[in-house]
């Protein structure tokens, strides 16, 4: 890789801001587990035109790439190793790429603002400008009867799209269950130049998501 990289890496409580690397250079940061083995960090990656998203450490991904430290308390290192043609995961960083996985692909990025108008019958939550990267987010009650619907518009320069982002087919098929007592679904879409993909796990796209619709 020629060019400068930036990666940003990030959890649900920490946000350690964006690392600007060259060829050869490292960024590395350290964490104590969560007792419930949900520990979680993710990052974005930007390389010109190029960009990725996902997770860099959980629990799986901890005890099937990392190596484990000998210490009484457990620890475990990992290792991401970013080239041009994608990303890997190994346990021997200086005999790269013997015994590396590669996990991750770079992805095109939309390199302009896309427009993404949500709204409901009884809500409507108008534009929201976003870049790559960003995000927005929403919360409401299911409605009686299983007839929630949320549907959305989105306008990327010359193209746009329009479609059902919350329903209940898709939330049965494709959003995340959580842990309450009262049911809570958590639904993820991701905007790419290709298309919207639908996915329980955004961390981990491409892997384990589904192509919906295209831009028209």
């Amino acid at each position: 890789m020629h060019d400068r990289f930036i990666v940003h890496p990030q959890s649900a409580d920490d946000d350690l801001g964006n690392h600007t690397l060259a060829f050869g250079q490292h960024t590395y940061w350290d964490f104590c587990l969560h007792i419930t083995l949900k520990t979680r960090f993710y990052a974005h990656f930007y390389w010109n035109s190029k960009t990725a998203f996902f997770d860099v450490y959980n629990y799986d991904l901890g005890e099937t790439y990392c190596t484990d430290g000998h210490v009484y308390v457990k620890e475990q290192t990992c290792h991401w190793m970013v080239t041009e043609d994608g990303f890997y995961v190994t346990r021997q960083p200086d005999r790269f790429p013997e015994g590396a996985r590669k996990l991750h692909d770079w992805s095109n990025l939309i390199p302009d603002t896309i427009t993404v108008h949500p709204q409901s019958a009884d809500d409507d939550l108008g534009n929201r400008q976003l870049v790559f990267g960003n995000h927005t987010d929403w919360s409401f009650c299911l409605q009686t009867f299983l007839k929630t619907r949320f549907y959305a518009h989105f306008y990327w320069n010359s193209k746009t799209a329009f479609f059902d982002v919350f329903n209940y087919g898709l939330s049965e098929s494709y959003c995340v269950n959580g842990k309450e007592f009262i049911k809570e679904q958590r639904c993820y879409w991701m905007v790419i130049e290709d298309g919207f993909y639908l996915t329980r796990h955004p961390g981990e796209f491409p892997n384990g998501a589904t192509k919906l619709h295209d831009w028209s």
